[in-house]
């Protein structure tokens, strides 16, 4: 067997590549939503009433919720392909839309689903790629000033003289010895009271990284009669949602606050906020849907994201 070193692909190619599986998926649902208009004016043509999607989606027996994650979201967020339980979903959209049997729209699916895969395995490569170039950076030593270690050797190797040398030779000034002699002092008692601050918190700090528990709460749609769960999106500015979700009850962890998000009125409480919660997902729930579980009988206070 030939030993063959593996080639690795320039990251430029990667995010080419991406943004070209990315397109594929997005084609394969908007190519759908064209299949669902042209079935509602077909339906009109003949007589009948229109087939608005909520209809279409009757018909399939798929989800309101469902659909509307997969044609009413940001155009943007339709590079994803439904799970386990949604493909059997998608399979009954298409036979109800009469397409179930096309070659053309089984080979469209096909392409969409792997090139979702490939969509996302660059994700991960990529991911991978910009943390290693962050280690790199953060690991790359700093480079000795040339006067530093000039002065550092005219001063016996005292460094806090070497750089008083240094910093009085560019101004043209003579060093002020007593004053970096205080700075040391300083210098040392302010270590001393950072690890005695340290040591004073550090129980709260890890408490806080670990997060603090709550639930999802107040989903109840007046006008389904059940609850609806709520939407995550990437960001307490975003307009459009992610795919994902929480049902009602759901536990949830939460890592940080951002208070002056976008605002959201749920329409059945009538209830409105700005406040959205960072779960340890990286979502982020608007308050009007979380609860913050008692901490030893304390409602925990999340610090700002």
């Amino acid at each position: 067997m030939v030993d063959r070193a593996m080639v690795v692909r320039p990251t430029e190619e990667l995010e080419a590549d991406l943004a070209q599986n990315t397109q594929v998926v997005r084609s394969f649902w908007a190519g759908l939503q064209k299949v669902m208009d042209a079935f509602s004016t077909e339906s009109v043509r003949r007589g009948g009433e229109p087939w608005p999607n909520e209809r279409i989606f009757g018909a399939a027996q798929v989800p309101g919720a469902t659909g509307h994650r997969w044609f009413q979201t940001a155009q943007d967020e339709k590079a994803f392909m439904p799970t386990a339980q949604g493909q059997a979903h998608l399979t009954s959209l298409m036979k109800t839309l009469r397409i179930d049997n096309s070659p053309e729209w089984m080979d469209r699916r096909s392409q969409a689903e792997r090139a979702y895969a490939n969509v996302k395995s660059l994700e991960k490569e990529l991911a991978t790629r910009a943390s290693r170039r962050d280690e790199a950076a953060v690991a790359a030593p700093a480079q000795p000033d040339a006067a530093f270690e000039g002065a550092a050797v005219a001063t016996g190797g005292d460094e806090d003289a070497a750089q008083d040398e240094a910093v009085a030779g560019a101004a043209g000034i003579a060093p002020a010895r007593r004053f970096w002699t205080a700075r040391r002092r300083w210098s040392a008692a302010g270590v001393v009271l950072v690890f005695i601050v340290a040591a004073a918190v550090g129980v709260y700090v890890w408490r806080d990284d670990a997060g603090s528990p709550g639930r999802i709460i107040n989903t109840w749609s007046q006008a389904d009669k059940q609850h609806k769960g709520t939407y995550s999106y990437d960001s307490p500015f975003a307009n459009a949602h992610r795919v994902s979700g929480y049902p009602e009850g759901a536990d949830v962890t939460l890592m940080c606050q951002q208070a002056h998000g976008r605002t959201i009125t749920d329409p059945t409480l009538k209830t409105t906020s700005s406040v959205w919660y960072q779960t340890t997902n990286g979502d982020w729930v608007n308050s009007n849907y979380v609860a913050l579980t008692k901490v030893d009988g304390k409602t925990p206070q999340l610090r700002a994201c």
